[in-house]
């Protein structure tokens, strides 16, 4: 009788915290309020990097406006509306050019016919030996979120691409007011070509409601302009906490349509999970 005083409370504890136990949740309403909290949180840190990519991409190819000038001239050049780019230069060159990406309302990046609209700005600064940038985001956001917070990244062009390698301290606030925030750092690409966004590692923390977990995400590709949605439709997210156990999210094509996704909890099953409309 003693054993069994002692055990059926630590097997009710770890069913409701989903530690130290395999495939007990098989099936989406068994999820508790923490792991569909933690499984937002990525998608929100998701959205987050991507944007940050996406605003670096025509920061950068200030490189194409600024060679050719002399180093230590006075330099203010502007080109752009969607979003309008700003680089200055002091009259020494002493301090690392002041950059400027601005998306105003809201408006279509480079006047791509699409019905999801970047707003907001960011503004650092960036260097072209080497390469590297910094930028504050403020109310900066492509479709149904705003990401502010801070990034510090080194970068490389290759043909239509921007790739970034750095730091993020993000937070995101979609419209039903609950943000998240992410810190952490990754690599992520923008193609400028396909209009997507690919992290191929990110390693980081998550917050949200309260709650603090750990993220990795894999391969995760996110296209504002091509999908209905902000949902990736490639990749996997794994989540780590003690009150959820290890949460792994799946992503394919149909995603950013059917907003379904594959979750594995402490290496069970798989089974679908509809994320809530915002």
């Amino acid at each position: 009788m003693t054993k069994r005083i002692f055990l059926l409370p630590v097997l009710a504890l770890a069913i409701q915290t989903g530690c130290g136990v395999s495939g007990l949740i098989d099936s989406a309403d068994q999820l508790t309020t923490e792991q569909i909290n933690a499984i937002l949180a990525s998608l929100d840190a998701t959205q987050g990097i991507s944007d940050s990519a996406e605003a670096v991409s025509p920061g950068v190819s200030s490189e194409d406006q600024q060679n050719g000038k002399a180093a230590d001239a006075d330099l203010l050049i502007n080109f752009g509306t969607c979003p309008a780019v700003t680089l200055e230069t002091d009259d020494q060159g002493n301090d690392p050019p002041s950059l400027t990406v601005d998306f105003g309302n809201g408006c279509a990046p480079n006047a791509v016919e699409t019905t999801t609209e970047c707003s907001g700005s960011a503004t650092g600064t960036i260097t072209f030996f080497p390469r590297e940038i910094t930028l504050a985001f403020s109310d900066f956001g492509c479709g149904q979120r705003n990401t502010d917070g801070d990034v510090e990244l080194s970068w490389s062009r290759a043909n239509n691409t921007v790739t970034v390698d750095g730091s993020w301290d993000l937070t995101v606030t979609p419209n039903d007011g609950i943000a998240s925030t992410t810190e952490g750092s990754g690599t992520a690409t923008y193609d400028n070509s396909t209009r997507s966004t690919t992290i191929t590692t990110y390693n980081g923390m998550l917050t949200r409601t309260g709650n603090t977990w750990t993220t990795e995400l894999d391969d995760i590709q996110v296209s504002y302009q091509n999908n209905v949605n902000l949902i990736p439709f490639a990749g996997t997210a794994t989540i780590t906490g003690t009150r959820v156990g290890t949460v792994v999210a799946t992503f394919d094509d149909d995603s950013p349509t059917t907003r379904v996704i594959f979750l594995s909890i402490n290496g069970g099953p798989t089974f679908e999970y509809e994320i809530p409309s915002e």
